[in-house]
């Protein structure tokens, strides 16, 4: 009898530990719901216990199952092949990846977790091939303005007839008007003093 998948709806007897010692029959119904921290041979059932509401799952062992949804474990049965096997993942971390008599039913993945027990190393699937990165492409910015933005050195060319032409007031109308920090707006400067020599 193997364990039963993720979303099954089922009805389970146990043999379940009694307080005292011994065993008493216990039968629980629920589904079958993802866990990322069951160790092989485990699965987690929803629980709907009206005296702790607040536990709403409960986690049994296969070694305790008498029969589940009415197929009984055969005595003497030989118990599934559980086996582990450390697997790489796609960003290069390690996990631990559970079989049962072959099949995948348990990884300790990320994916695991946030697909409730469906990543693609229990699944089968290979890795998605990484796409290559594409080149990041500059695009400088236009002015919001006008169609036709006009350049830093037109602005500083009509600012400067409009000035008193000394280096002071060139500035300070250049970096007040424009935004411009004093060395761009003193090289600004420059240029047009001796566009005018």
């Amino acid at each position: 009898m193997n364990t039963p998948q993720v979303g099954q709806d089922i009805t389970v007897v146990m043999n379940s530990p009694a307080m005292l010692g011994g065993f008493e029959q216990r039968t629980y119904t629920g589904k079958v719901l993802p866990c990322g921290w069951l160790r092989p041979g485990q699965f987690a059932l929803s629980a709907h216990e009206p005296m702790c509401p607040q536990f709403n799952m409960r986690v049994l062992e296969m070694k305790y199952v008498v029969s589940i949804n009415g197929q009984e474990k055969v005595a003497g049965a030989a118990e599934p092949s559980i086996t582990t096997e450390i697997i790489t993942g796609s960003k290069g971390g390690q996990y631990v990846l559970t079989k049962e008599d072959g099949k995948a039913i348990h990884c300790t993945c990320p994916g695991f977790l946030y697909r409730h027990g469906q990543c693609r190393h229990v699944s089968g699937q290979p890795a998605s091939p990484k796409a290559p990165k594409q080149p990041v492409i500059k695009v400088s910015k236009v002015s919001k303005t006008s169609a036709n933005p006009v350049s830093k050195l037109d602005q500083c060319r009509a600012l400067y007839v409009q000035s008193d032409k000394t280096r002071q007031g060139c500035l300070r109308l250049f970096m007040n008007r424009l935004g411009m920090k004093a060395a761009t707006a003193s090289t600004y400067y420059q240029m047009i003093k001796k566009e005018n020599e």
